[in-house]
């Protein structure tokens, strides 16, 4: 089969990613209308598109850094030829404090100056890194939301019947697999959102809180699958794969 035009396998399309938030959050809504965890899907559209706008920027120069770190280089080059204008020039024989004096003052110097441009060439990684942890922040959040929902519901409380009893809608043992099928497909969604982060920005620190936030929604997943076997062992049901 021929790759479609225009379409690369070697990165994530942050527009393909929403067209299935849409698409589960539609199957969301039909399944389980006017509940929380459709209430959630609205939210995780909502969020995917600020990720997909953060995305955007992250992969983009800021001008007005680039800008702040240029005049500081120009105020910090200015500063060390002034100094080096102002050493005095003496014909005398410098004495071995002088020299030692001397050393010790320029490896200061070099010390500083060093902080100085390590400061100003690292404004624009900090100031992207800031919202990107930001953003991650808010899909860790969302993970631990939708595993709230998928904690209330358990396999062993299914009846007879096949309907779960609790106080919320009597879901049937495939309603039930189905919910939290829907469940796993979020924190699918929100790992792909978290990985969109570094696909553009590379940084270290950045990458690590992805990879965390990566790693708390398969933890989940996990959770959420032992579940869905119980019920198909329970009851005969189809896995939902």
């Amino acid at each position: 089969m021929s790759q479609p035009k225009g379409m690369s396998y070697r990165s994530l399309d942050p527009e393909a990613i929403l067209s299935t938030v849409d698409a589960l959050t539609a199957r969301i809504h039909r399944g389980f209308p006017n509940t929380g965890l459709g209430a959630v899907a609205t939210e995780l559209q909502q969020v995917s598109r600020e990720v997909r706008n953060l995305v955007m920027w992250l992969g983009k120069p800021l001008p007005w850094v680039r800008a702040v770190v240029g005049i500081g280089l120009f105020l910090l080059l200015a500063g060390m030829v002034g100094a080096l204008l102002k050493i005095p020039v003496s014909s005398q024989t410098p004495g071995v404090s002088d020299v030692l004096q001397g050393i010790d003052s320029g490896v200061n110097d070099v010390v500083f100056i060093g902080v100085a441009v390590f400061f100003l060439f690292t404004i624009e990684t900090r100031v992207k890194r800031n919202r990107a942890f930001k953003s991650l922040h808010t899909l860790r959040s969302l993970a631990h939301i939708i595993d709230m929902h998928q904690l209330k519901k358990d396999p062993e409380q299914l009846s007879d019947g096949g309907a779960i009893a609790t106080q919320e809608p009597v879901y049937t043992a495939d309603q039930l697999a189905r919910y939290l099928d829907h469940c796993g497909d979020m924190l699918a969604l929100l790992s792909k959102l978290a990985a969109l982060h570094v696909q553009q920005f590379n940084d270290g620190a950045t990458l690590a809180v992805v990879q965390e936030v990566e790693d708390l929604a398969h933890d989940l997943l996990r959770n959420i699958w032992q579940k869905i076997v119980i019920i198909d062992r329970l009851h005969g049901n189809t896995p939902h794969l």
